[in-house]
């Protein structure tokens, strides 16, 4: 079955008649933590929950479905962006550095799963925080000195491109990420070429750096460069 794309948001009629409607219930992580969600907004919003409660699987017949390998934090982030249209949970991470960047393109992946690619955008402010920082002793320390390591990846390039919507900011902060990396130099040429998006977007952000003397800010730790 070919995969819907993003879904609208339900107006006010639309949104109480699917809160009112019948009830599922999800079971969500190792403790199984229990939820008694509104149906039909989970499967307006998300093919997975449609197949689950509307399919041929078991869980059409008990109205439930358990999600033993979901983190209840993750979880309830998607649940608040289909109640209410947007995601106002913050997400917390105890990773720095390299190892948060790779959380939040995990969360993406996760968020995409369940066709809620936009509940995504709570990402954006720790993974920013994380391309400024370094950390030395637990405490982050402002990046100023180069060369510094890659932390926005290629593969990355592809994910957050290949699911965010055109005007997303994790799209302007990837290339910003990108180009923080690479500097004017050519770099993840590849991605230039085959992701669609990112070479604009690319464009767009070397453009907001240069200064008239020749140099350029660099659009993530906010200094100059030649």
């Amino acid at each position: 079955m070919p995969r819907r794309g993003a879904a609208s948001t339900p107006d006010a009629m639309e949104f109480h008649a699917m809160i009112s409607g019948p009830k599922v219930d999800v079971y969500v992580g190792p403790n199984k933590k229990h939820y008694n969600l509104p149906k039909l907004l989970l499967c307006h919003y998300s093919d997975f929950f449609d197949v689950c409660f509307n399919g041929n699987f078991a869980e059409a017949q008990s109205q439930k479905l358990e999600l033993p390998e979901d983190q209840v934090e993750e979880f309830e982030i998607l649940l608040e962006y289909m109640l209410s249209g947007s995601s106002m949970k913050s997400i917390k991470f105890t990773e720095t550095s390299g190892a948060a960047v790779q959380r939040c393109m995990n969360f993406i992946r996760y968020a995409d799963k369940y066709n809620l690619a936009q509940a995504a955008e709570v990402v954006y402010e720790p993974l920013k925080k994380a391309l400024q920082h370094s950390y030395r002793d637990g405490k982050p320390i402002k990046l100023v000195c180069e060369p510094r390591a890659p932390r926005i990846s290629p593969s990355d390039i592809e994910l957050i491109f290949g699911v965010m919507p055109a005007g997303s900011r994790l799209r302007s902060l990837a290339a910003q990420g990108a180009l923080s990396n690479n500097g004017m130099l050519v770099g993840y040429l590849k991605q230039e070429e085959e992701v669609d998006g990112y070479a604009a977007e690319l464009l767009v952000q070397i453009r907001a750096s240069i200064k008239s003397d020749g140099k350029w800010t660099d659009p993530i730790v906010g200094v100059q460069r030649k």
